[in-house]
């Protein structure tokens, strides 16, 4: 089974079987639908700040490179070239960016004008290969409408996490398909979603009427095609199970597939759609959920995390050279830690932080409560073994929570020390209410305890029997 399968595997069984509950700040339930997920206020991660980046319109979350995320400008002339992309990490910090060659130059050579709006990531090929697609679906460079769109689709780049932009990097090796409404011209669209079986999804933007029509453009997807795309849903945005905003501006559907999320200026929603369906259907008969959105800017962009369990936004910054627009985490509840993210883990009764003592990078080490600081030896990320298990690692150190001499004894010290696969350095998580985890030895079924419910600075981190004391109770903050 390949990495990408096990994970999807681990998020669905925790989705669905696990109560844990991620909190990154007020919770926010979703409306409208049944069985609705909720997701945490957003949190931002990081800024897009290079001057270039002035009218964001498409995100993606790389499935080649976890922790990588693809984007581009709002595509016309002048946008920083509309066939450039870029990848930057959660913090915003630019790693690659690339340039589709020939792309801006299209208008020129008599294919009319180019407006990239929406990017997406299409399921791997026969050789394991994931794809980036990018929309030419946009309407505002047309007056009098458009009907035939492009597509572009090109293999994902590898990029490191810890690398840096060199330089544009030329890309020639791409397809390039066309579509065209069956129904006329059409002004706009800034959504273009793929599904698992390769599939594409287009919806209109109608800002005045609200009404957006869903085309599906069925796979395969031949270099150089030219195919009439079928209209299989309507929405209607800016009144009923869709209020707020009428313009539809960015989609995605996740990685398994059993969900997709729609934006637009105001609202977030998201339609689950149920096993043997398909997203025409769903599109046309399941009531969306209501997620949080963040207000103001013009938000054009939306994406799920690599896992297809959490989500991001971004939005565009209408030509401000100076802007410094966020990106956005939105963590959802019920499920795990997202494995590329550090937390604070706080002690209820006290509000004081899980701390290596003195920021020691030594084995051994105690692990204490303290105020919290934000300092890294107060940053822990939880990485997922399987089974509802993790390890939980230190940032300033790289080494792990672990229960002193593999006793099962209530007391026993909490330490950091060296990963070395024991079960005593694995831990699992359980919801005890109001977003507040046990966080439980997989060894000794004993649970995480600031010793004698002291509310101090200093005081050690034990293993206990567990209890309802909330002492055993911790809350999960994603670093901002």
């Amino acid at each position: 089974m390949r990495v990408s399968q096990i994970r999807t595997t681990i998020r669905r069984q925790h989705r669905y079987a696990l109560s844990l509950v991620l909190v990154l700040g007020w919770l926010v339930g979703s409306v409208c639908a049944q069985n609705c997920p909720q997701f945490a206020t957003p949190v931002v991660t990081g800024q897009l700040t290079d001057s270039r980046w002035t009218d964001i319109s498409g995100l993606a979350a790389s499935r080649r490179n976890p922790g990588v995320f693809w984007f581009h400008n709002d595509g016309g002339p002048g946008a920083s070239g509309s066939g450039d992309f870029f990848a930057v990490n959660r913090e915003g910090r630019l790693l690659a960016d690339f340039r589709l060659n020939g792309v801006n130059t299209l208008q020129a050579g008599g294919e009319g004008r180019v407006d990239i709006e929406d990017v997406a990531v299409g399921p791997a090929d026969s050789n394991g290969e994931t794809h980036l697609y990018f929309g030419d679906i946009g309407g505002n460079l047309y007056s009098m409408g458009r009907n035939e769109l492009r597509i572009f689709r090109v293999r994902e780049p590898q990029v490191s996490l810890t690398g840096s932009s060199t330089g544009i990097a030329v890309i020639t090796d791409y397809e390039t398909f066309k579509v065209s409404y069956p129904d006329g011209i059409r002004g706009d669209a800034e959504t273009l979603m793929v599904d698992t079986n390769g599939d594409i999804y287009i919806v209109t933007k109608a800002p005045t009427s609200g009404t957006s029509r869903v085309y599906l453009k069925a796979a395969p997807h031949l270099n150089g095609s030219v195919t009439t795309l079928e209209q299989v849903a309507t929405l209607q945005f800016g009144s009923g199970s869709l209020p707020g905003n009428r313009s539809a501006t960015a989609g995605d559907i996740s990685v398994d597939g059993d969900e997709a999320l729609i934006r637009s200026y105001s609202n977030v929603f998201m339609w689950i759609k149920p096993p043997g369906m398909t997203w025409g259907d769903a599109f046309a008969s399941v009531s969306p959920c209501t997620l949080p959105a963040a207000q103001g800017g013009g938000y054009e962009a939306v994406a799920f995390d690599y896992t297809g369990t959490h989500y991001y936004d971004t939005y565009d910054s209408q030509g401000s050279t100076g802007a410094m627009e966020p990106l956005n985490f939105y963590g959802r509840v019920g499920a795990p830690p997202p494995e590329l993210e550090f937390f604070e883990v706080v002690a209820r009764h006290s509000g004081k932080c899980l701390d290596v003592s003195g920021a020691s990078t030594d084995n051994f080490a105690s692990v204490i409560q303290w105020d919290c600081h934000g300092g890294a030896n107060q940053q822990w990320q939880f990485v997922p073994l399987g089974d509802g298990y993790y390890r939980i690692v230190a940032r300033h150190s790289g080494k792990v929570l672990d229960v002193y001499g593999v006793t099962t004894d209530d007391l026993a010290p909490i330490i950091q020390y060296e990963s070395h696969g024991g079960v005593n350095q694995q831990w699992s998580l359980e919801l005890v209410g109001d977003g507040y985890y046990r966080i439980v030895a997989r060894h000794s079924g004993k649970a995480l305890d600031v010793l004698g419910v002291s509310l101090e600075n200093g005081t050690g981190i034990i293993q206990y029997t567990p209890h309802s004391g909330e002492n055993q109770q911790w809350l999960l903050r994603v670093i901002q």
